[in-house]
């Protein structure tokens, strides 16, 4: 976990010690980018190489955690790194009635920073999925892929979730400060842990987190050589519990880490969660 104030950004390094594979999970917000940088510019001095990322998940349009992506990609072309895929859920993804990688028929909102990035570069975007939106089927097995040994399996978002971001798709951009001019937002945390204590806190009746560009999230398993981690970014709790359902033989001797959804929000883990998974961390 690099330091990213109330965002995140978490660098997964697996394989070899001595040259890891990477796998980027958001980057923090803007005001973040540096410690990402100098992570960035420490693993090429230590390898004598050029950086391969081989997946980088952007997993919403909050700014806490696609604020620094947008300064690391307006950045990739100054830096020695080459990454394999992105995995981003953009406007088009959303709006099925855009036609998909065609600029100058978006609208304004489409022209929103990140997307605007990666339709310029010469990383593949979503290309595990045809290009198309990173979502979970609603029935099937779940999306399951490799990427040099490790396998990501997708939890979320589905269909529904990514229906429900469309109609305060604007709001969102303009909120993730991605479409420069329309507003100015002063970052500051949206959850902060008070003072309450853990005991008044549990007898609270559940109030599950339903933001839309929370339920958005890109969340999933990533697992390696038998290690096991659930990597939750904000994604809703009911969906996580659906989808881990569907796992549940898979699941039976637990798992080894848990990234909380949502920084432990009290909206995005229950004891429905809870119970499906055994996580050791």
């Amino acid at each position: 976990m690099l330091p990213a104030m109330f965002g995140d950004c978490l660098w997964v390094d697996y394989g070899q010690p001595e040259d890891p594979k990477v796998i980027l999970i958001d980057a923090g917000t803007a005001g973040t980018w540096k410690p990402l940088q100098k992570k960035i510019e420490s693993r090429i001095a230590s390898t004598g190489k050029p950086l391969v990322i081989e997946l980088f998940v952007v997993t919403h349009v909050d700014r806490d955690h696609i604020g620094g992506a947008v300064k690391f990609m307006e950045q990739l072309h100054n830096l020695q790194v080459a990454i394999r895929e992105v995995w981003f859920n953009g406007w088009h993804h959303l709006n099925k009635s855009v036609p998909p990688f065609k600029r100058d028929e978006l609208g304004a909102v489409d022209g929103e920073h990140l997307s605007a990035l990666l339709l310029d570069g010469p990383t593949p975007w979503n290309g595990r999925f045809g290009r198309e939106a990173v979502v979970v089927p609603d029935t099937g097995d779940l999306p399951r892929f490799d990427f040099e040994g490790m396998q990501i399996t997708l939890l979320s978002p589905n269909q529904k979730k990514l229906d429900n971001l469309v109609p305060v798709w604007a709001t969102e951009v303009i909120e993730a400060e991605l479409v420069p001019g329309e507003a100015f937002v002063i970052e500051k945390p949206s959850d902060v842990l008070g003072d309450v204590p853990v005991a008044i806190l549990a007898g609270y009746p559940f109030k599950p987190d339903t933001t839309e560009a929370n339920g958005s999230s890109i969340a999933f398993l990533a697992t390696f050589e038998g290690k096991t981690v659930l990597f939750g970014a904000d994604a809703h709790v009911d969906l996580l519990v659906s989808n881990l359902a569907r796992l549940k033989p898979a699941l039976a001797g637990g798992i080894d880490a848990w990234k909380l959804s949502h920084h432990g929000s009290k909206g995005n883990t229950n004891d429905a969660l809870i119970s499906l998974l055994k996580a050791k961390h």
